[in-house]
C-alpha cells in the first residue's frame, strides 16, 4: 500500500444533512423570526449578521472569526469561505444554491443547532491529514453523503479496497453494541 503524501490536502465534499449524536441531547428553542442583512460584495443592507439576523450572501465573503448567526443563504456564483480555526455556529436553515459554495477550511468548523432546520444545497470541507501507514485510520465523521471514498486519494496513493468503512444507519446493530445503539453499524464498501 501507498503511502499518502504527509500533509496532502484531501478534499471532502459534504452533503449537509443534520445527524443526531448518539452521545449527548440536543434542547433546542426556536429562535424568533430572522431578521435579514444582505452582504452585497462590499457592504452590509442592515448591520452585521448576528443571533438574530439571517447573512444572505450575494457576494463573496470570507468569515475571519467565530460568528453565530439565525441562518445562511449562499446564492448561485458566490463563495462564502469559512477560515481555518473558524466556528460557524448557525441556529437555523443553512442554505447554498448552486453553484454558489460555502467552504471550511481546514480546522474551520459549522455547529448547527436546530434539529429541525431544513437545509439545501452542499458545502465543502477541506480537511489535511497526516502521513498514513498501513493499519492507520483518519475518521472524518458525518454527514458525508455523497462521497466516493476512493475519490479522495490519487491513483498513486489507494490504501487497499477493504480499509474503506462507512456507518450504516438501517443496519442491526452489533451485538456487543445493541445496548448503546438502535440501529445501524459498521460496513465495508
Amino acid at each position: 500500500m501507498k503511502k499518502i503524501t504527509k500533509f496532502s490536502r484531501i478534499f471532502i465534499v459534504l452533503f449537509l444533512f443534520l445527524t443526531y449524536s448518539i452521545f449527548s441531547q440536543v434542547t433546542f428553542q426556536p429562535p424568533p423570526p430572522c431578521q435579514g442583512t444582505i452582504w452585497n460584495g462590499s457592504n452590509w443592507s442592515n448591520g452585521l449578521p448576528d443571533i438574530n439576523k439571517a447573512a444572505l450572501f450575494f457576494g463573496n465573503f470570507t468569515i475571519l472569526s467565530d460568528l453565530t448567526i439565525c441562518s445562511i443563504y449562499v446564492a448561485p456564483n458566490f463563495d462564502v469561505t469559512v477560515t481555518s480555526g473558524t466556528v460557524l455556529n448557525v441556529l437555523d436553515e443553512v442554505t447554498v444554491i448552486y453553484p454558489g459554495n460555502l467552504i471550511f477550511e481546514n480546522n474551520a468548523s459549522l455547529i448547527q443547532t436546530n434539529p429541525n432546520a431544513f437545509n439545501s444545497g452542499s458545502i465543502t470541507y477541506k480537511r489535511n491529514t497526516p502521513l498514513v501507514s498501513n493499519f492507520d485510520y483518519t475518521y472524518w465523521s458525518s454527514p458525508v453523503q455523497g462521497q466516493i471514498l476512493s475519490q479522495i486519494f490519487n491513483s498513486n496513493e489507494l490504501p487497499l479496497f477493504d480499509k474503506y468503512f462507512f456507518w450504516n444507519a438501517s443496519a442491526p446493530p452489533a451485538p456487543s453494541l445493541a445496548n448503546f445503539y438502535h440501529s445501524g453499524n459498521w460496513a465495508n464498501i
